[in-house]
């Protein structure tokens, strides 16, 4: 039980850090965009680079850490986090800049399914309210990140610091995790490229797979741009839009808070569909509305509703792969790093094209995408259900 502890604890604090490193691109971005001279259509290329070296990452990780064991795995993937970000906040070349991006990008993006797969694992029969807890930590990270960057670019402090900062957290989790005993719960002897197979073909991870594509490519262009937006389209500073952004987060996290206590009474489906359609509604006011009541009412609409959607919909895959947490949790989590490539380098061209407004307005398209696929479920429960099972015994 006390290993559990310490690998829960070094799980929740991997995913802070996580949250602080994601929130805070979006505060730096001008910042960095002034420092190598970029477009705003190539500032959209620093969140591709990112999340393309997710991908590559997540898809390989999840697997080796269900063969090799996932301490391994984790430890080398802290390690590379705390070094690529080092390098990052080194670069003084555009391109070179990109390329640790990638790199960072791709370890984060590992820590993300690694440490969703432990808890699951060490925490059978409660996965939607580990996995959920997990992005409350997310989420904490994620409030105080994107205000502290902004106080501090406020006051002359290079946005390099930032990242010095954050690497130095991964190398002192990296540490701690090194003292954990960890035993495999599942043989490595089981994982089989059959297997594998058989869930990249499994109809139901497939569909939330582009669920999480929608959910995580919309809200990384709710946070990744809101400081841009606020500051090109609704005359604010620094300091007030990277505190937007904290703000968002800040309601967000109280959002998978308030779910906590309601996962256990109403059905799951149920609760990501109110939460898409309240999260549409919101960024399409956000992106109206020129009143600073009325933006920061909608930012907090926006944080309600996108919540505990990320959580409850990864619960909702992995809990039906027993063993093979860690690959099913990658092939998903795939899903979010594609959606974090693709949907905010579009709305850059958008905004490019169109402005900032219309860019904010894009995302709204991909959570009613996600209430229908919901809508979908709850109608066809049985037929769902057959589709898992059949894909977990052929």
């Amino acid at each position: 039980m006390e290993t559990n502890k310490r690998l829960a604890g070094v799980c929740f604090s991997s995913i802070m850090i996580y949250g602080m490193v994601l929130a805070v691109l979006g505060p730096l971005l001008p910042s960095i965009t002034k420092t190598f001279g970029l477009s705003i259509a190539q500032t959209g290329m620093i969140f591709s680079a990112n999340f393309f070296g997710y991908i590559v990452f997540t898809l390989l990780s999840g697997f080796l850490a269900d063969k090799y064991g996932k301490k391994k795995i984790l430890a080398i993937i802290l390690c590379g986090a705390f070094v690529s970000l080092l390098f990052l906040s080194l670069s003084t070349r555009s391109g070179i800049m990109m390329i640790f991006m990638f790199f960072a990008g791709g370890c984060c993006g590992c820590l993300e399914s690694l440490t969703s797969a432990v808890l699951v694992d060490i925490n059978p029969s409660r996965e939607s309210f580990y996995v959920n807890a997990s992005q409350i930590f997310f989420g904490i990270g994620s409030i105080f990140a994107p205000l502290l960057a902004g106080i501090a670019l406020a006051n002359g402090i290079a946005w390099k610091w930032c990242y010095i900062i954050l690497s130095a957290l991964f190398f002192v989790t990296f540490i701690i995790l090194l003292t954990a005993k960890v035993h495999r719960t599942y043989p490595a002897a089981t994982i089989q490229l059959s297997y594998i197979r058989k869930i990249i073909t499994n109809r139901k991870v497939q569909i939330l797979f582009a669920c999480m594509f929608c959910y995580s490519g919309a809200e990384t262009c709710s946070w990744g741009w809101l400081s841009t937006f606020l500051e090109k389209e609704a005359g604010f500073g620094i300091i007030w839009a990277s505190s937007a952004v904290s703000v968002l987060w800040a309601f967000i996290v109280a959002g998978r808070i308030g779910c906590l206590g309601i996962m256990s009474k109403l059905d799951e489906k149920k609760i990501i569909i109110s939460l898409a359609f309240i999260t549409a509604a919101g960024i399409l006011m956000l992106a109206q509305v020129k009143s600073p009541i009325l933006i920061w009412t909608a930012i907090g609409i926006i944080g309600i509703g996108y919540s505990a959607q990320w959580p409850l919909i990864l619960a909702y895959g992995l809990k039906d792969w027993p063993g093979y947490s860690g690959t099913v949790g990658s092939v998903m989590i795939s899903g979010t790093a594609l959606g974090m490539t693709i949907i905010p380098w579009l709305a850059g061209q958008i905004g490019n094209a169109h402005g900032m407004r219309a860019a904010m307005s894009f995302p709204s398209a991909f959570l009613i995408i996600i209430a229908l696929i919901f809508i979908y479920f709850m109608k066809g429960g049985k037929k769902d259900q057959c589709v898992v099972r059949a894909g977990n015994n052929n």
